[in-house]
């Protein structure tokens, strides 16, 4: 076929990356073609994005043409340009699947820090298709070759392949004749299942060894031959097929698993995951090992062996419940042994072991449930918790428990405990010594009843009791007298004792001394306590002796031993002090004492009751709580273990249901040894000499399987897994699941043997399906194939995933470099499904919009090293890619799944798909059942005429077909479904040919008839039929044959071909195609159709002659072909506006922008059912339109007719086409005139424009934009022309276009800045013909009844006459203009047509002036016509226009609280909420930003009367001390105030009168009151305005007066005051007008508000919080100069550039995807969109362009 121009031309394919230069989430796939030829892929990323913050791009793609390595990765710097896009190219060469990552340095959000710190991102991929070549074939309907070449590359969507199994085939001497039949049906891959030595089950996918080949593979000589030989024997033969037939091949690769058998387990049982080397699957072998042993033994238990019913296998289950699982006792594996542990924590108690309580420091454990304390005792106190195939692994760490314990202790819950025991000890001590004294009393009774009754009287006796009760009761005062006098002084020994030596006792932490102080707390004459103050102590011993060491912070009692002991070590531990009990101190060193107290008491010598408490051990209090808690942890262990067994329960009963009971399983007999009750889930390697070796549990190796649902990315036979134990593996008995671990260092010997065998393979076939690819470790995965690929560089690589998520198959496809996944058409079920399944995989829709489109030509650095021209192609995020099968080797027939009769519909539905195709051996055969790849033994049949046998003679038209349209790009398919028919129509976007396939499926049965399908209309367009056909079988069983496999007896019967009708509608001529009415179940048909007057080449008429098109067009004219809102079309063409389209609504413009902000996201995302494509395959009003439009305006500028001729003659072209392609071809054709007009629109910009980046030209773009023509207003009251409107659509037309202060500080951008200068020009003319009073007017209204109402206008407009000089072509040569004035020098007003109008001239060096004159004298006057009919809203007082300077500071001061003179103009319009006629920003005094204006013009002013060209020195003021004699009396004096002194003014007054410092303290060097600054650190917005408090409100003004003037602040109080305003007042795209703090703050804009809230209401707050956008680029401006003097730029201004920015991206995002094209006016709080304001605004795209001219010139000076 032709090779297109594009075709010829070098390809770059963009990736766009986010601004951390990751991939975006909709292109985590990237999939680039094969290198037929070399191509770039572009890397890019956006200036100002942080990874262009010194951004590297590392990727291991071998850029310099060295081995791949996966682990090497090499660095490519991003340029340095804060402008235009920041691109890496990377030539690609080589297929395969490679890596790359960003780094960049970080980016701080404080400003003023610069980071040093590297940001990286997470890893990302990119593949490339391979390259495949095939032998150019013969088409299938004319025979002619397919290419002249002797190899032609072959896209992955034109493989069609078949899966054989090779054992069938017979040795390889008989494959050829197989293979010739094979291709000649159109395959051109062959896949066969593994050819290497099968294991004992017999399946190929079972490998006994992965280095030998399979000896059925040969003819009995060869088998005896060496492997080498063998390999080459099979090498030489896949050549042959290649060579011969055309037929490459493809292989499975089995990594997961080995054969059970396989000799060389015994040798490295590691390889497997055994009982040594994975010790978690311990309790899933013993359960294994039990049930296998039950399985034999089930006589034994009385339970049956044969299952008839659900009932049998019941009583099955009940038994291993109730029985098997309690005598394993699985759950020892899950808990933890409680005794030994306590045991284990008595002992450490015991031996003193120090707690680790780091970890408790900060918790109130007291405070916490039962469970939540179990919980953190479980998290920090026991371990080996993540280990599980040893009975009670888990064990207490005593450490950490008796750390828990020691806090635990501190809590009530302790001490109350604790306290309690105490006291039962006590009561029991008292009770025992209360009965010693019972006795005591009762002889002491006894005895002196005894000397009573000895001679004496009653009343003697009575007497005498008396006194013996006086007597003891004497003794007992004189003892506790003397008791006290004894604990007294034994309380000052203790105290003269701790105070000596108590530094000795308590020593704090860091080795420096606490204060300690002693204090006597309780003195009794039972006991004294002594507490000693202390925080974070340690302890030595004192120097008396003592019986236990204090610890930190506890308790001591001096007890009557005269020692200090520790009453309870871990209750008090942590107490702040430590207490000293003395008790009953007896004189310390008297041996007779001493020898008395040893004495034995006499009945009479009374004893003291225990004052003391005997020392409670708190071990057993600990051992408790311990034990307590471990109960607790262990009920939730054994709840793991109750649901676990649930789950073993369930799956072993579904299991064995499926095997033995259910109607689809295979239905096992008898329950045997042989045939046991489960598969087992191990293997047992024998134990021989090999074996023996090997520690203990080696010789047990998992078996391998799948899992339903299971995460594909985690090994279920890890520690992590408890899948084995769980019984959830579908298990194959046959194979060992193999384990590689996390890199080669695991299972070296196994890394090494798996390579090999990749390897042999990979030199071998051409292609890999990994087998179980899901379950494959990606590391692993990668490694092997980095292994095969440098063996076979352009390895095809397939792979069937069952992952349920196509998130997840990405990861896998991404990583890998997965060229295809397999989906089978037999999955489906029912025929809306598989139209899905082919609509998905069927190819790009007809009438395709984005390649086309979104392809741009450009030119770029080539292979060759040369600039070469090239398309630019954006990169879209990837599906991957599929390889649709009708039918899997492993799945169902068509004839066991549906119908016999839909072999024929479904095989030919995937033939017609856009992707790559396959199907197995037998499916086109009609084989009735899948061919059993373990157990069959039979061959496949040869048949002499193969095309007669089954759907042969269909496929091969359909599978050559298949290949040509790949070849040839036939790219699009169009899907239909209705009722049980499924359409494919394959089409060339180029030729307009395709082909169409009607299937009629055979789901549900088989029928004759037609069944119900409307007749199919194509539309301008022709069609034949090829063939029309269905499937006949004869019989739904075959004969049995020992030696072959065969078919179902069916053969393809012709029908009746459909009725071609030419037809015609309003939608033009089309073709109706109607169906025989025999169509049956499962037939098929044909069409081969073209486009009817297809024009050759339209895509390349379309897009050519657009350069003598435009080429005569202005700027002018470019606004009228470009935009024109609706406002200014009518005003042109009256009764005409934007283009309407149904249910989408109006465009925002006329011209092509306005088509294309609707076309843009329509390409991008192919998006064919968007209203406007409905819209345009209706009809054509879309093209007229364009046209009618342009021809309107031709009376404004004739130049425009060679345009409407280019449009003409291509909409005549594109109506002759099929409506359902008009779409595609007006889209192209706006794009192409899009490009051309701003191409055409660059070439009369300036080169700043030109070299600048996207958002620079989108900026300059508005330029164009706010530039055109109305008729309604302009700059002349009677001559038409252009003029610069505020902002779109509302400032468009009549009095409201053009505004003074916005067209002059939009000027400089707008026009100088983009090369404009006559634009700059007319503009300033025009305003100053119109100067009054001494000011610009701020709304012309083309100069018929201008409006003298601002302040600022004037200043803005001497600014902007600055700028012009400084930068214009002609320079001063301006200031000599002469100027017709609109007004009397007496400035009376007059009408435009009045005689006085215009009749006298001024130059514009003498406006300027006049302008300086009158302000330096004052101006006062009341507007014209004030009142109603001038402005509505306004109270009389605020038509009062009064201006002066104050010459003590050189300060111009102006306004009233009535009236608005500056940019924050909002008059109060409500009525009802009580704002009308009230300013809500006066900004009256002296205003910030019109200060820095002033003082910017007098410093200009001085120094063009220092060069000669200014001719004034000054301005002449009254004088009020000199007079002078005129001719009408004395009048006052003048003087000259020279500009230069009023410079100096300003310079010295400023900073005194407008900056609020950050201290204080210093506010009595600066004019201001403090009791009203709310803010420091920041300059005033005005100086004393008639609110005061105004003055001191945070407003984004003081930075316009530092771009202008910057010499008049100081440069640190500046970046200081710009960095409050980053933080407090700058929004995500605009200027916050209010501080967000300020009790006025009203974020949101609503002029529509009808509400009683006078600060909202009818907008009053349009200035009080709003974020304006035109103040961001003086904010931004500002910053750049000061924090490249005095900041984060000082050293480098790079760091200050890319702050602002990164600063800029939102904006640049959103005059990227705004269906304006602009920035807004303002945005709400937060740059949330405000529907009031204006989405496109001159000053805001102006201030930008500003901002990036002096980025250029800072750029400029720093690499000078």
């Amino acid at each position: 076929m032709a090779t297109s121009r594009k075709e010829k031309q070098f390809t770059v394919y963009r990736l766009e990356l986010e601004a951390e230069g990751s991939l975006p989430k909709d292109k985590q796939y990237i999939r680039l073609p094969p290198p037929v030829k070399p191509y770039v892929l572009r890397f890019n990323i956006r200036s100002g994005s942080p990874a262009s913050h010194g951004g590297v791009l590392y990727t291991n793609y071998p850029i310099f043409g060295r081995e791949f390595d996966r682990n090497k990765f090499y660095p490519k710097n991003f340029p340095t340009d804060f402008s235009k896009s920041l691109n890496i190219d990377i030539m690609i060469r080589m297929s395969g699947a490679f890596d790359f990552y960003v780094e960049h340095r970080a980016v701080s959000t404080l400003p003023g820090e610069v980071l040093t710190s590297i940001e990286r991102t997470e890893i990302f991929h990119f593949n490339v298709d391979p390259l495949l070549h095939i032998l150019p074939r013969r088409r299938i309907l004319s025979s002619k070759r397919v290419s002249s070449l002797k190899r032609v590359p072959l896209p992955l969507d034109g493989l069609v392949i078949e899966t054989v199994l090779p054992k069938l085939l017979g040795s390889l001497s008989s494959w050829g004749q197989h293979v010739k039949a094979i291709s000649e049906l159109g395959y051109n891959m062959i896949h066969f299942v593994p050819i290497q030595a099968r294991g004992i089950s017999n399946s190929p996918y079972s490998i006994y060894d992965q280095l030998a080949f399979s000896d059925d593979l040969f003819d009995g000589t060869d088998r005896t031959k060496s492997t080498d030989e063998k390999i080459d024997i099979l090498r030489n033969t896949l050549k042959r097929f290649e060579d011969d037939y055309g037929v490459l091949s493809l292989t499975d690769v089995v990594w997961n698993h080995t054969s059970c058998n396989s000799k060389w387990l015994e040798e490295h049982p590691e390889a497997g995951y055994n009982l040594h080397n994975s010790p978690h699957l311990k309790p899933a072998y013993e359960l294994d090992t039990a049930l296998l042993q039950f399985s034999e033994d089930l006589d034994k238990h009385g339970l049956p062996t044969f299952l008839h019913s659900e009932n049998d296998l019941n009583r099955i289950m009940d038994y291993i419940k109730s029985h098997l699982l309690t005598e394993i006792r699985l759950w020892e594996y899950y808990i933890i042994n409680v005794k030994d542990s306590v045991d284990d924590l008595r002992t450490a108690l015991v031996t003193k072991i120090e707690g680790d309580h780091v970890m408790f420091k900060n918790v109130d454990i007291e405070n916490l449930s039962l469970q939540q304390q179990a919980d953190l005792f479980l998290k920090y106190a026991i371990s080996d918790q993540d280990k599980f195939g040893t009975r009670f692994v888990k064990r207490i760490s005593v450490k950490e428990a008796i750390g828990f314990l020691k806090k635990w202790s501190e809590g009530s819950e302790f001490q109350t405990a604790f306290k309690a025991e105490q006291d039962r000890i006590y009561t029991s001590l008292q009770t025992e010594w209360q009965e010693r004294e019972n006795i005591r009393l009762a002889k002491i009774a006894k005895k002196h009843e005894k000397t009573l009754r000895i001679g004496r009287s009653e009343k003697e006796r009575i007497e005498q009791e008396k006194r013996e009760r006086a007597r003891l009761e004497k003794e007992r005062l004189e003892r506790a007298k003397l008791e006290k006098a004894r604990i007294g002084q034994a309380l000052k020994k203790v105290k003269k004792q701790l105070e000596d030596e108590v530094k000795n006792l308590v020593v704090s932490s860091n080795d420096k001394k606490d204060n300690v102080s002693v204090k006597e707390d309780i003195v009794t004459e039972e006991h004294a306590v002594v507490k000693v103050s202390n925080e974070a102590v340690k302890t030595k011993k004192l120097a008396t002796p003592l019986k236990e060491t204090s610890q930190e912070g506890a308790e001591v009692s001096v007890a009557s031993t005269g020692k200090i002991r520790i009453d309870a070590f871990d209750a008090v531990e942590k107490s702040s002090s430590v207490t000293v009990e003395v008790i009953k101190e007896e004189s310390p060193g008297d041996p007779e004492e001493d020898k008395k107290s040893e004495e034995p008491v006499e009945p009479d010598a009374p004893q003291e009751p225990p004052v003391q408490v005997p020392m409670v051990d708190p071990t057993e209090f600990y051992l408790k709580k311990a034990e307590q808690l471990l109960n607790e942890i262990n009920l939730r262990f054994y709840r793991f273990y109750d649901d676990d067994v649930l789950v073993i329960i369930e799956n072993i009963f579904n299991r064995v249901k499926y095997m033995r009971l259910d109607g689809h399983g295979p239905k096992m007999g008898e329950i045997t040894k042989d045939h046991p009750l489960i598969e087992t889930y191990f293997t047992r390697l024998p134990l021989n000499e090999t074996t023996r070796k090997h520690p203990e549990g080696s010789l047990a190796v998992a078996n391998n399987g799948w899992i339903w649902n299971a995460n594909p990315l985690q090994d279920f036979a890890n520690s992590e897994s408890y899948a084995y134990l769980k019984r959830e593996v579908i298990v194959w008995g046959d194979c060992v699941k193999l384990r590689y671990g996390k890199s080669r260092e695991e299972s070296p010997w196994l890394w090494d043997h798996i390579t090999k065998y990749t390897e042999l393979s990979a030199s071998l076939f051409h292609g890999f399906r990994i087998d179980n690819c899901h379950s494959t470790p990606i590391h692993l995965a990668k490694y092997l194939l980095d292994k095969a690929r440098r063996i076979r560089p352009n390895l095809y690589v397939v792979a069937e995933l069952f992952t349920g998520s196509e998130e997840m198959d990405i990861q896998f496809v991404s990583q890998l470099g997965i060229n295809s996944l397999i989906r089978e058409a037999m999955q489906p079920w029912d025929t809306k499904e598989l139209s899905r399944y082919v609509h998905r995989h069927g190819g790009k829709p007809i009438g395709s919009i984005d390649t086309a489109c979104l392809t741009d030509s450009s030119t770029c650095i080539g292979p060759d090293e040369q600039k070469e021209a090239c398309l630019i192609i954006p990169l879209s995020g990837s599906k991957p890619h599929a390889l649709f099968m009708d039918c899997t080797h492993d799945n169902e027939s068509p004839h066991q799944k549906r119908t016999a009769e839909d072999t024929l519909s479904t095989g030919a539905l995937v033939a017609m798909s856009s992707c790559a195709v396959g199907s197995t051996k037998g499916y086109d055969e009609v084989f009735p059942h899948y061919v059993d790849l373990v157990n069959e033994t039979r061959l496949y049949p040869l048949y002499e005429e193969s095309l007669d046998i089954g759907i042969a003679r269909v496929k091969k038209v359909l599978q050559h077909l298949h290949t040509e349209m790949a070849l040839d790009g036939y790219i699009e398919t169009h899907v239909h479904h209705e009722n049980d028919y499924i359409i494919v129509h394959r089409f060339h976007p180029n030729t307009l040919d395709g082909y169409l396939l009607v299937a009629h499926s055979a789901f549900a049965g088989f029928t004759m008839d037609r069944g119900d399908l409307n007749p199919i209309n194509l539309r301008g367009t022709s069609a034949e039929l090829l063939f029309s056909t269905y499937l006949e079988v004869k019989s739904r069983s075959v004969e049995n044959d020992e030696k072959f496999l065969s078919g179902l007896p069916a053969t393809l019967k012709s029908l009746n071909a459909p009725i071609l009708r030419r037809r015609s509608d309003a939608n033009g001529e089309f073709t109706e195609v109607i169906l025989p009415k025999e169509f049956p179940s499962g037939s098929v048909m044909l069409l081969k159709t073209w486009v009817d007057n297809k024009p050759d080449g339209l895509d390349d008429f379309v897009e050519t002659g657009t350069e003598e098109a435009f080429e005569e067009l202005d700027l002018v004219d470019l606004n009228i072909v470009l935009y024109r809102c609706n406002g200014e079309e009518n005003d042109v063409t009256s009764g005409h506006g934007v283009y309407h389209i149904p249910n989408y609504g109006d465009i925002p413009y006329c011209g092509i922008e306005g088509f294309m902000s609707v076309l843009r996201p329509i390409m991008k995302h192919n998006d064919l059912g968007h209203p406007f494509c409905a819209n345009l395959r209706e009809g054509h009003w879309a093209l007229d339109y364009t046209v009618g439009r342009l021809e309107r305006h031709l009376f404004i500028t004739p130049k425009l007719k060679k345009l409407v001729d280019w449009y003409h003659s291509r909409f005549t072209a594109i109506k002759a086409v099929p409506n359902f392609l008009v779409p595609k071809y007006f889209a192209l054709t706006m794009k192409t005139a899009y490009k051309a007009a701003i191409h055409r629109t660059f070439q009369q910009l300036s080169p700043f424009v030109l070299d600048g980046g996207p958002f620079i030209h989108s900026l300059a773009l508005c330029s164009v934009q706010m530039y055109g023509i109305v008729l309604s207003t302009g700059l002349h009251p009677t001559k038409n022309g252009p003029s610069c409107a505020a902002g779109l659509p509302h400032f468009i037309h009549h009095h409201m276009r053009c505004w003074g202060r916005d067209v002059f500080i939009s000027l400089r951008g707008l026009f100088i800045t983009t090369g404009n200068f006559q634009a700059a020009r007319d503009h300033i003319l025009g305003f100053g013909s119109v100067l009054k009073h001494g000011m610009i007017p701020n709304l012309l209204d083309a100069g018929r009844r201008p409006r003298y109402n601002c302040r600022d206008a004037t200043w803005w407009y001497l600014q902007a006459i600055q700028e012009y000089c400084k930068f214009a072509p002609e320079g001063y040569d301006i200031l000599k203009e002469s100027i017709a004035r609109r007004f009397p020098k007496d400035d009376e007003f007059i009408e435009a047509d009045d005689p006085k109008a215009y009749s006298y001239n001024s130059t514009l060096l003498e406006i300027i002036q006049e302008i300086l004159e009158r302000h330096a004298r004052g101006i006062h006057f009341r507007e014209w016509n004030a009142g109603h009919n001038l402005d509505h809203a306004m109270k009389s007082e605020g038509f009062q226009v009064d201006i002066d300077v104050d010459w003590d500071t050189g300060l111009l001061f102006g306004g009233s609280k009535w009236n608005c003179g500056t940019w924050m103009d909002k008059m109060g319009e409500s009525e009802k909420a009580g704002n009308l006629g009230e300013p809500a920003t006066p900004r009256d005094g002296a205003d910030v930003e019109i200060i820095g204006l002033l003082k910017s013009t007098l410093r200009w002013l001085t120094e063009l009367n220092e060069k000669g060209v200014y001719p004034w020195k000054g301005v002449e003021i009254p004088d009020k001390g000199t007079s002078n004699k005129g001719k009408n009396g004395i009048v006052e004096g003048t003087k000259l105030i020279t500009f230069a002194r009023w410079n100096d003014l300003i310079q010295e007054s400023f900073e005194k009168n407008f900056y609020i410092p950050i201290d204080p303290s210093e506010d009595s060097k600066y004019n201001l009151k403090s009791d009203m600054v709310k803010r420091r650190g920041i300059y005033k917005d005005t100086h004393k305005s008639s609110y005061n408090f105004t003055d001191y409100q945070l407003r984004p003004n003081f930075p316009i007066a530092m771009v202008v003037a910057p010499e008049l602040f100081n440069e640190e109080h500046a970046l200081k005051a710009l960095n409050v305003a980053r933080e407090i007042i700058a929004g995500p795209l605009g200027m916050l007008t209010l501080d967000p703090e300020d009790p006025a703050y009203r974020g949101n804009y609503d002029n529509g508000n009808d509400g009683t809230d006078k600060s909202v209401a009818k907008g009053w707050n349009y200035h009080q919080g709003p974020e304006w956008l035109w103040v961001t680029g003086y904010f931004l401006r500002a910053y750049l100069y000061f924090d490249a003097r005095v900041g984060a730029g000082k050293d480098n201004p790079h760091e200050t550039i890319h702050n602002i920015m990164r600063m800029l991206l939102p904006h640049r995002k959103i005059i990227e995807t705004s269906v304006w094209a602009g920035l807004p006016e303002l945005t709400n709080a937060n740059g949330a969109e405000c529907h009031d304001a204006c989405p496109t605004q001159a000053w805001s795209a102006a201030t930008l362009l500003d901002l990036f001219d002096d980025i250029k010139d800072v750029e400029i000076d720093f690499h000078a």
